[in-house]
């Protein structure tokens, strides 16, 4: 029997996977889920094979470690460095025609997948508003008011078509599955932006698509991203507390 909707994993096995799964876990009102996650690198994934063993019954779990990384940067095919094709192969491997997808170092409030089935129902693709955060602390710094904010809004409007980034992102599958294997690949020499090619081909269809205007993506801050510095400007002049962000560069997944 295919899933009301399904969530798609990769990580790293850092520990900040168990967050991003526990709010898996406590979504409220979004039906039966398919939590795929996707090991990169070959990582030791034991814990996470424990960890939800504890899963909620309306939630089942699917673990794929094939062992190595098919990423370019690590002998691979794939120029996307950022897990390879993983995300490409869980999406298609989801019992379920609406997918979701959540970075190993994010996680969600508990509306946020119903917040999102229930605009889908008349739209082919959503997505939430998101809050930065301290990974470390969990400590909320601000809402994103100029980033991940959809079409025709925000820092990226000029730059293109807007953007959204993937823990806000949800669409039905079947209708893209055209799509689905441009998360295997990069469009920058960075290896990434793997996330703007699939949010303009979602763009370009023309298809009714919705925000749920409810910020339930909390979205963890990296000074090693490229964009933080920018970051920063932003928050000094909407008032943030800057001695909330995190300094400490860590690896991205």
């Amino acid at each position: 029997m295919a899933f009301d909707i399904a969530v798609i994993l990769q990580t790293i096995c850092r520990p900040s996977v168990y967050r991003s799964i526990t709010s898996v876990f406590e979504q409220r009102g979004a039906g039966r889920i398919h939590l795929l996650i996707g090991v990169d690198r070959g990582e030791d994934d034991s814990g996470i094979r424990d960890f939800v063993r504890n899963a909620p019954e309306h939630v089942a779990c699917s673990i794929v470690n094939i062992g190595m990384s098919n990423s370019i940067v690590r002998g691979g095919i794939y120029t996307n460095r950022f897990g390879g094709s993983l995300r490409s192969g869980l999406s298609m491997l989801a019992n379920a025609q609406h997918v979701a997808y959540l970075d190993d170092d994010d996680w969600w409030d508990e509306r946020h997948l119903a917040s999102l089935l229930a605009i889908l129902a008349t739209s082919k693709w959503a997505f939430s508003l998101r809050r930065y955060v301290n990974p470390v602390t969990g400590v909320e710094i601000g809402e994103d008011q100029w980033e991940s904010l959809g079409p025709g809004k925000g820092f990226f409007q000029d730059q293109g078509s807007g953007f959204v980034c993937p823990s806000c992102l949800a669409f039905d599958k079947l209708r893209y599955a055209n799509l689905l294997y441009l998360w295997s690949f990069s469009s920058t020499p960075w290896g990434d932006c793997e996330d703007r090619m699939i949010y303009d081909g979602l763009v370009r269809s023309s298809e009714p698509w919705a925000c749920t205007n409810l910020a339930t993506t909390f979205y963890a801050l990296n000074p090693a991203d490229r964009m933080h510095d920018r970051r920063l400007e932003w928050f000094r002049a909407a008032g943030y507390e800057l001695s909330l962000v995190p300094t400490e560069k860590t690896e991205r997944g």
